[in-house]
């Protein structure tokens, strides 16, 4: 994909657009944090369809947040169905402020990523 003509381009734009954010809430959500809530309920339900479902079960020990910000994500929906959480961000300074925002659950993220590369992700996670 990442050969593909234009997406040098695409995924530059896209970093740049990132540093100019701000580590915040409102930041993550291009400033509709009203959608917040109805997110995490959206995603809560989404999933308890798997989690549910015992003929292909879904294991809770591990996951992964690609594109995981400061951690909104992690702390409001993934770490409440996973016992720890990986996150994986190009931009650093969000990696850098997500332990705040986290508080407590910081101490379930296994590991953080600093990275916009693919090739990361499927390297190195391993549970």
């Amino acid at each position: 994909m990442e050969s593909e003509p234009g997406n040098t381009d695409f995924y530059a734009k896209g970093k740049s657009y990132w540093e100019n954010v701000p580590a915040t809430i409102d930041g993550m959500l291009g400033g509709h944090s009203n959608v917040f809530k109805a997110d995490i309920q959206a995603s809560s339900r989404f999933i308890n369809t798997f989690l549910q479902d015992k003929t292909r079960p879904l294991g809770t020990d591990y996951a992964l947040d690609c594109g995981s910000g400061i951690g909104r994500i992690t702390k409001h929906f993934l770490l409440k169905f996973f016992k720890s959480v990986d996150m994986v961000e190009q931009n650093k300074n969000f990696l850098d402020e997500s332990n705040a925002y986290l508080e407590e659950d910081s101490s379930r993220v296994l590991r953080k990523f600093n990275s916009g590369n693919s090739t990361i992700v499927k390297n190195s996670f391993k549970p």
